[in-house]
């Protein structure tokens, strides 16, 4: 069963990026959660905020590349990682649609319902 996180993100429209959109998603798991999509967390993590490292295991990914990702630091997430990054971050649809919209500006212009996440977000 998935627990959606964040229903919507309290990022204001003027600090939307993708790194701002990765670590409020990440900051909204609950401290009580077990599981991060498929990946169990350590009992011991149980009850703490979910920190970069323990979500860069959750995705199979290495810290630094997963901090990376959350400054955006010339780096480009594929299609199959961000796909994990929105199953282990348990996100909606419309949370989904942002952080792929934002981790590939070039879709913005194609997606119109993109343009109206930015103003409902």
């Amino acid at each position: 069963m998935k627990t959606m996180y964040l229903s919507t993100t309290s990022v204001s429209e003027n600090e939307l990026s993708f790194g701002s959109a990765l670590r409020e998603f990440r900051t909204a798991i609950p401290y009580d959660a077990t599981r991060l999509g498929d990946f169990v967390r350590h009992p011991g993590r149980v009850g703490k905020a979910v920190s970069q490292e323990e979500l860069a295991e959750a995705l199979d990914v290495t810290r630094t590349w997963y901090c990376a990702l959350e400054r955006k630091t010339a780096v480009r997430p594929s299609i199959a990682l961000l796909d994990r990054l929105c199953s282990v971050l348990a996100l909606t649809m419309t949370q989904r649609l942002l952080l792929i919209v934002l981790a590939i500006p070039e879709l913005y212009s194609v997606a119109p319902l993109a343009q109206s996440l930015q103003t409902n977000s």
